[in-house]
């Protein structure tokens, strides 16, 4: 890890970058005695500088048609596919010049140029020079009128600031990955004045990028929010380094740009492969990342032996094995339910895995317009993805102990019935309050759903985030609070069935221990155990997209009217507690609508739930009935916090199931013992056993 450059004075990050660069600091900036600069090297020694632009951006256009050439991408007659789509973006962003949007989003987003992605392709599926036009008037402008910030800009530690700032460091990096792409493509037509201009902003934000990396910035032990930032920058400067090797510091650019991003991929990815911020959204944003860092070392001949591959490929398997049925992401934290085919491609002809091609879908095509996405659908990539033979995963339910994610999936296919639990550390600035949540899908429909996030800037954000938007536990309309004191003391996946025994501390003295037991492929029940020294309200929380709800107010099951597959709420103690109706704001992969969530209610100092999810198929409507069972020990009833029996009778049979939540000796309910942690039994309607599980 490379030492701080600047301790002394807070603005010395602007004493030691070039902010307004003079021709003669820019070619004293260029080595010149690299091949096809010997005209540019003849006129600076001249001190003819007009001249010395003019051999430079003749240079610059022909040096795309050179194999020798620095490569971004390769084979860029990507599929036709792309070009209505790429066009029809396009035309939203021809003239763009209102850099300066206020203290927001907005700010942010202008001046980190996504769209010249579209600019791009639209000018290479037609030839029609309006779209280079159009990049050659923004990047002017923008290299124009936005400067580097002044001393009263600054934070007090010497930096612009993190956000809603052109130059906050975020926002440079990912400028700097979309005008080094840009300008590749448009460099044959650019006039000199262009070449000229982007070549020294592109200087400036080298030596920007070079120097605010420190560990005095981010540090390995930050909020992993910021350190993923930093990723950013360094594949923002990995890209200037490499492609243009004609500066005199590009290789000590690449260099340091690979260091830290070795130094991210061991220090903020755990072990199981999930990175540190635990979103998918964002981990699927550095599996992205590292993809550019990866290719372009790959398509350059760079030695990048450093990078833990190893590591890299784990956090391919948890967006795999995280996937809901569909394919997409569940909205965890900070995120979206989002397709997932661009990642599968990229980690399928990476590592040459036909399970990761298994999950993208049928009509899965290169029509991908996000996050640059020819870049991995070039030929060379989907060739390596297109000789890929499919091949179902090897497990279906699966657990990344050390991040905290636990699924349980019946099978691979759009049926599956699918259930994710969540018990693990804190993430940073885009976790959210959702300890012992869970979010669940069956026959095509997610049923029981998180409330994910994709928009900041909406007034609901803090809601969204709250534990009252999530599948959990609230206790007395509070917040869980962050803290590191969470366990999971047990999972179990089997073909038969599922388990997951998860704690966290509410602090104040309330413990909430939440257990999952899937009755494969069928239903889920829920057990929850709140124990506290004063009495409170505590409240099991559900949530649903915009549907009809059924709740029926004798059995106080709640049933949801989706058009397609559905699912049923049944309380195993009905009698013990109510339940209400709610609706609230989501954000859904649409961009925001209303959800609308039911609790159970009860009160005490020790309370417990025990809640079954029975999900169904379109026009399948079946009736359960639950009832809760006395445990005994030595004689002696227990309460159900220790342990109770559940009666579950669905149309054509029985199942029994109790459990036990103490580490006490052998029980009995009825006529069925219990002597370790969990006994089920099924029987058909002749009373006969067809199934029985101990554990």
């Amino acid at each position: 890890m490379p030492s701080n450059a600047f301790e002394a004075e807070p603005t010395t990050i602007r004493a030691q970058m070039s902010t307004n660069i003079s021709d003669e600091a820019f070619f004293d900036a260029l080595d010149l005695t690299h091949p096809g600069l010997e005209d540019v090297n003849a006129a600076v020694n001249n001190q003819d500088y007009d001249q010395a632009a003019i051999e430079l951006a003749a240079y610059m256009r022909s040096r795309g048609r050179q194999t020798t050439s620095p490569k971004f991408y390769v084979d860029s007659d990507i599929p036709s596919e792309l070009s209505s789509e790429s066009v029809r973006a396009s035309s939203a962003w021809m003239s763009v010049s209102d850099w300066d949007r206020g203290d927001n989003d907005e700010t942010d987003f202008m001046n980190r140029f996504y769209w010249l992605h579209a600019l791009r392709l639209a000018y290479e599926y037609t030839g029609d020079e309006k779209y280079a036009d159009a990049f050659e008037v923004q990047a002017n402008d923008w290299i124009g009128n936005v400067s580097f910030p002044q001393k009263n800009e600054l934070t007090g530690d010497g930096y612009p600031k993190r956000f809603h700032s052109p130059w906050s460091p975020l926002s440079a990096g990912k400028r700097s990955q979309n005008f080094v792409v840009a300008y590749m493509a448009f460099a044959p037509v650019l006039d000199d004045d262009t070449h000229i201009n982007i070549l020294k902003s592109m200087l400036q934000h080298a030596q920007y990028l070079y120097l605010v990396n420190e560990e005095c910035y981010y540090g390995r032990e930050g909020d992993p929010s910021f350190i993923n930032m930093q990723v950013d920058e360094m594949v923002g400067l990995a890209m200037i380094g490499t492609m243009f090797p004609e500066f005199k510091e590009s290789r000590n650019w690449v260099d340091r740009a690979y260091d830290i991003l070795y130094d991210h991929i061991e220090y903020n990815v755990y072990p199981d492969g999930v990175h540190k911020e635990l979103t998918p959204r964002y981990h699927n944003a550095m599996l992205w990342n590292y993809f550019l860092a990866i290719r372009m070392a790959e398509l350059n001949n760079l030695n990048i032996s450093g990078f833990d591959m190893a590591t890299y490929e784990k956090m391919f398997d948890f967006m795999l094995y995280t996937a809901e049925p569909d394919g997409k992401s569940p909205p965890i934290g900070d995120s979206e339910n989002a397709q997932l085919d661009v990642f599968l491609v990229m980690g399928a002809s990476l590592f040459e895995r036909g399970d990761l091609k298994y999950l993208t879908r049928e009509d899965f095509s290169t029509n991908l317009m996000l996050m640059g996405g020819d870049l991995i659908l070039q030929r060379r990539v989907m060739e390596r993805f297109q000789k890929l033979v499919p091949v179902e995963p090897t497990e279906t339910s699966y657990a990344f102990g050390n991040a905290g994610f636990y699924v349980m999936r019946s099978d691979w296919t759009m049926d599956a019935r699918y259930l994710l639990f969540k018990n693990g550390p804190w993430g940073g600035t885009h976790s959210h309050r959702d300890q012992l949540g869970i979010e669940v899908y069956a026959y095509g429909n997610r049923l029981i759903v998180d409330s994910g996030i994709t928009d900041y800037s909406g007034s609901d954000v803090g809601y969204l985030r709250s534990t009252g938007a999530h599948n959990t536990v609230m206790v007395d309309h509070g917040e869980q609070p962050i803290t590191s004191d969470y366990r999971v003391d047990e999972w179990t996946a089997s073909d038969d069935y599922d388990f997951v025994d998860g704690t966290y501390d509410w602090g104040e003295g309330v413990t909430h221990r939440r257990k999952v037991f899937f009755v494969k492929p069928e239903y889920w029940i829920i057990c929850d155990i709140l124990e506290g020294n004063d009495d409170h309200d505590f409240y099991q929380l559900f949530h649903f997209l915009p549907t009809e709800i059924e709740i029926d107010p004798v059995y106080n099951s709640v049933r949801t009217n989706y058009d397609g597959a559905n699912v049923l709420l049944v309380p195993a103690d009905a009698q013990k507690l109510s339940v209400e109706l709610f609706e609230k704001p989501v954000a859904d992969d649409k961009g925001g609508s209303m959800t609308q969530h039911v609790y159970y209610k009860k009160s005490g100092k020790t309370v417990s739930f025990y809640t079954v999810i029975y999900p169904y198929k379109k026009g399948e409507h079946p009736e359960i009935d639950v009832t809760q069972l006395s445990v005994t020990e030595n004689e002696k009833t227990l309460t159900p916090e220790q342990a109770t029996g559940l009666k579950i009778e669905i149309e054509d049979y029985t199942d029994y199931f109790l459990i036990s939540n103490t580490d006490t000796g052998s029980k009995k309910c009825e006529d069925i013992e219990l002597d370790g942690k969990i006994t089920y039994i099924r029987k058909d309607k002749a009373g006969t056993v067809v199934k029985t599980i101990e554990k």
